[in-house]
Order: C-alpha cells, then structure tokens, then sequence
C-alpha cells in the first residue's frame, strides 16, 4: 500500500485541483459559446472537447488529485498515490506542456477567458504536477518497462481521434489531421509522438531510480487525512 503523502503533499492535490477544475471550467465556458453560435447544445460541446488530449488529461489529473485530497484511504485514492499512476500523470501533463508551448502556441494569440484556460491548462497544472513529483511523490525504483506500459493511455487516445476524425471530418491538432496530411504522414507523426512518450517515461523512470533521499513512511495515514 503506497505510504500517506507527506503534508506538502495536500498543498500540491489542492493546487492542481484547482487549478484544473477552473481551467477545465473556463475551457468548457468558452467552447460552449462557440458551439452555441453554431446552434449546437452542451452535448455536442463536451464531445468535442474530449477530442483534445489536453482536456482529457487535464480531467483525469485534477480527478485523481481531488480524490486523493478528499478520500487518500480509498481504493482509488490508494490507486492515485501511487508513485508509478503520479509518474504516468507527470508525463501525460508534461507531454501536454511541451506540446503546446513547441507546436501550438506560436499559431494563434487568445485573449480574454481563453487566455486563462489555456495558461491553467497548459503551464499551471504541467508545472505544478512536476513540482509535486520532486517535493512530495515517494521515491520509488520504478521498472524501465513502464515506460512502455504508460503508452497505452496515448495509444487509445489517438485510436479515438482518428476514429471520430474519419466520420467529423476534424481532427484537434495539426499534426494529427489525416485529410490534409494523409495517411503516411499522420502516421510518421504519430510514430514520433510515441518515441517522444516513451523517452520522456524513462526520464521520468530514471529521476525515480536516482533519487533516494526521501524517507517513506508506511504507516497509515491519520484520521481526517
């Protein structure tokens, strides 16, 4: 059973929930406006936005980070702290970071609410979760091979988008759109997206494999954790 998070700990599950509640909640504002002019209702907006990696994985860090604030002694709390899920969660969030800041950013320029939701969901919670892996995760000697293993969730995320992509005809990011690029090329991309998974997972592996420091505490966590 993975040891009660050390107090900074809270700070961190309560920092990154909310900073992706609010950016999730701000995102969802300014889409469905969007949608509304379009004469579409809340059903078509949250579809479409679960085509976005970035939301998809803003959502599942700032669920797992609520619960392991709110129920830490629960199955899934248990589950979320984990060091090989936080692992995991670090490198989905920073894949999202980079991403955005490399490819994506220098292509549009929002403003207002948009502004917000992009820098909570795309620096805040990126940054706060590698801060929450240095100072509070347990130092665990996690197995190389996981790096693999955490190839499934962007695996079956780019399964789901192509899927929806081939009948909407639209695809979230540029690199991945099958119609303009075609086949051969969404693929190469792709390929290059998993090479980029897999060494940022080993550097997150070997960062758990060298550094020792952090004692772990292994008794039960107090009550009203």
């Amino acid at each position: 059973m993975p040891p009660c998070p050390p107090h900074p700990a809270r700070f961190f599950h309560l920092a990154i929930f909310a900073a992706g509640l609010t950016g999730l909640a701000l995102q969802f504002q300014v889409s469905h406006g969007i949608m509304l002019s379009r004469g579409l209702g809340i059903g078509a907006t949250l579809i479409k936005l679960t085509s976005f990696f970035t939301i998809l994985t803003n959502l599942i860090l700032t669920v797992a980070h609520g619960i392991c604030l709110l129920a830490p002694q629960s199955t899934a709390g248990r589950l979320f702290l984990r060091p090989s899920v936080q692992g995991g969660l670090l490198l989905y969030i920073a894949i999202v970071g980079t991403v955005y800041s490399v490819l994506l950013a220098p292509l549009w320029k929002p403003e207002g609410l948009q502004w917000w939701a992009d820098h909570l969901l795309h620096h805040a919670t990126p940054l706060l979760q590698l801060a929450f892996w240095i100072f509070a995760v347990p130092r665990e000697r996690l197995p190389w091979k996981l790096a693999f293993s955490w190839l499934a969730y962007p695996a079956l995320y780019m399964a789901w988008v192509l899927i929806r992509g081939s009948r909407v005809a639209e695809y979230p990011y540029p690199f991945i759109n099958l119609t303009k690029l075609g086949l051969e090329r969404t693929l190469l991309n792709s390929a290059g997206m998993a090479i980029a998974f897999v060494a940022a997972g080993l550097a997150i592996i070997a960062s758990s494999r060298a550094i020792t420091g952090r004692s772990r505490d292994r008794r039960p966590c107090p009550t009203g954790h």
